[in-house]
């Protein structure tokens, strides 16, 4: 995951895993940056709650490819959001 706090959209599953004896590992980059979508505290009580839910954060890129990774997944983003918008477009141009 991106970050944790999109882990709401997905608790009643994470909860249903846990109950029913799996280990649940959550890993994401961190709290979010631009868009604080996770409430101080979410994924720790629900860590406290159901003790077989645990988290990791990912570790930052450090290799060679690094520098490029950024930029690269910032035109994916980007093209991304164009081709979306795009669709949307035309779907109400057809209406």
């Amino acid at each position: 995951m991106r970050n944790h706090g999109y882990l709401r959209n997905y608790a009643s599953t994470i909860r249903m895993l846990a109950e029913r004896g799996h280990q649940v590992v959550v890993g994401s980059c961190g709290p979010e940056r631009h868009m604080a979508v996770d409430t101080p505290g979410f994924l720790a009580a629900l860590s406290r709650y159901l003790p077989a839910v645990s988290t990791i954060k990912f570790p930052r890129r450090g290799d060679e490819w690094a520098p490029l990774a950024a930029p690269a997944q910032l035109v994916a983003r980007t093209a991304r959001a164009v081709l979306v918008a795009n669709a949307e477009s035309h779907r109400q141009a057809a209406q």
